[in-house]
């Protein structure tokens, strides 16, 4: 029996795939125009089915998890807190910092936007530069917050040195 082009097995299956990749593209813009992404803060709100464990995503200004039934669960985007500083007290590259300032050789404050006091922060030297240890404190007046960073040659001095500062909050 002969197959009209048209109607071939081969055309089939590719016309189905091609059917199919439209919906599937469309589902996904559908779905991301959609989906509540929490609020400016970078969060996300979840509605946690106590009984079962399924989930589903709320926008909170617009609903509410059932008290009952379900458990609230908020979840939050990553936004690291990171500065790299000169040996002169220059802020390079860095996130969430604003500042930073050389008060004597080998002891530097950083700068943060944020309430750092219950963060931990590490400090790592540039290459080929004395070691560094870090601590960070709350800045004063509840304004802003300080990361305090000592850099130190190999028999414990203060020496000026370069480094990175991590926090993790």
């Amino acid at each position: 029996m002969r197959h009209s082009k048209w109607t071939s097995p081969e055309r089939l299956v590719i016309f189905g795939l091609l059917i199919a990749l439209v919906f599937t593209t469309a589902g996904f813009e559908i779905a991301s125009a959609t989906t509540p992404t929490g609020n400016s803060t970078g969060t996300a709100t979840f509605c946690y089915k106590n009984r079962n464990g399924s989930a589903r995503i709320i926008n909170p200004s617009i609903a509410t998890c059932s008290v009952t039934k379900e458990s609230t669960v908020t979840l939050r985007t990553y936004d690291p807190i990171f500065a790299k500083v000169s040996a002169t007290g220059v802020l390079g590259t860095h996130n969430h910092a604003t500042a930073a300032a050389e008060f004597m050789p080998g002891e530097y404050n950083v700068t943060i936007d944020q309430v750092v006091s219950a963060c931990a922060a590490v400090a790592t030297p540039d290459y080929n530069q004395p070691a560094v240890y870090a601590t960070a404190t709350a800045g004063g007046g509840g304004l802003g917050s300080e990361v305090i960073v000592y850099t130190m040659n190999n028999i414990g001095q203060l020496t000026p040195g370069s480094f990175s500062v991590v926090l993790t909050c």
